[in-house]
């Protein structure tokens, strides 16, 4: 099976039930269709792990060049929220917590206690 599918669907899904959860809680407009489309493009920029080709798929298949801005700032968090958690980042963080930076290319290693 492939990814594309399920993940813009899935993706579509959460965006519309975050709509109408704004709708219920009595946010005014019509925004169902702006939220599927960045929780399109949000939730396949995590699955894929490509932010540049989720954007440019999404606006392919929609024809929503108008959409451009809001789906800029969706898979850009979604990017950013994907690599903040990723395992190999926290333990990057935590490799480099325990070096010392002295000046300019002199970098030590910190005696833990």
């Amino acid at each position: 099976g492939g990814a594309l599918t399920p993940s813009l669907t899935i993706g579509s899904v959460c965006g519309f039930l975050f709509s109408a959860a704004l709708t219920q809680l009595g946010v005014p407009g019509d925004h169902a269709i702006a939220y599927s489309l960045v929780g399109m493009a949000a939730f396949f920029t995590t699955a894929a792990n490509a932010p540049i080709t989720s954007l440019v798929l999404v606006v392919e298949f929609t024809m929503a060049g108008q959409m451009m801005f809001p789906l800029i700032i969706g898979v850009l968090v979604s990017y950013g929220m994907a690599m903040h958690h990723h395992p190999r980042n926290r333990e990057r963080a935590i490799n480099l917590s325990i070096l010392s930076v002295s000046g300019p290319g002199e970098v030590s290693r910190v005696e833990s206690n």
